[in-house]
């Protein structure tokens, strides 16, 4: 048996799912959400348990993690998950859909999610715990930081830098160059010509 634990059973794990299952590798997939969630259904799957049942899934065998609740406005919930998988001992997976272009030449950390037909271009650094969904293209020589969002159908230009913990919304399209600091939101379908300072919230653009 090859056990794959989802944390987070919601529309993020859909997807998720998903990906698991067009890749093939895991033959049990365990799915934990808050409590009050438990025996609910996620797909065909029920969710099993809550984040205390990670002790006695290590001490049954299980290593393989990923994160699976998305983000939006923040990156906490992400961030406190992955705080207590790691003090248990887990090891982070990376799930690339098999429809998604990767380039060799990117480098990529872990728990990263790159959801279908997304690209990854040469050159591109992939921080752990990133989520490039499905369609978004990250260009040549990007930077994205840990636990950022690049989400569905985004474009990142050549050389643009994302920090960590930032969320590129949907169908947003970053010019060559632009560096866009921490914790920042750039909003759905806006365009940005300029850097963007940490902690900003852009909507529309910043011409």
């Amino acid at each position: 048996m090859r056990p794959l634990i989802l944390a987070g059973g919601g529309g993020h794990c859909l997807s998720v799912l998903d990906t698991v299952h067009r890749i093939g590798y895991y033959d049990e997939i365990i799915i934990l959400d808050v409590a009050e969630r438990v025996g609910g259904t996620v797909s065909k799957y029920t969710i099993w348990g809550t984040e205390a049942s990670l002790p006695e899934l290590y001490g049954k065998g299980c290593r393989d993690i990923m994160i699976s609740v998305g983000s939006t406005a923040s990156t906490a919930v992400r961030r406190a998950i992955a705080e207590k998988i790691e003090r248990c001992g887990f090891s982070f997976v990376n799930l690339f859909d098999p429809s998604a272009v990767i380039s060799a030449e990117a480098t990529l950390g872990k728990g990263i999610f790159i959801g279908k037909n997304a690209v990854v271009n040469a050159g591109a650094v992939i921080g752990d715990m990133a989520i490039i969904n499905s369609g978004a293209i990250v260009e040549h020589n990007n930077f994205i930081g840990e636990y950022s969002h690049v989400s569905v159908g985004s474009v990142l230009c050549g050389d643009v830098e994302v920090g960590p913990d930032c969320l590129i919304g949907a169908n947003a399209t970053v010019l060559p160059g632009v560096h866009i600091g921490k914790n920042s939101i750039i909003g759905a379908g806006s365009l940005i010509y300029r850097d963007v300072p940490s902690g900003s919230k852009i909507y529309g653009g910043n011409r």
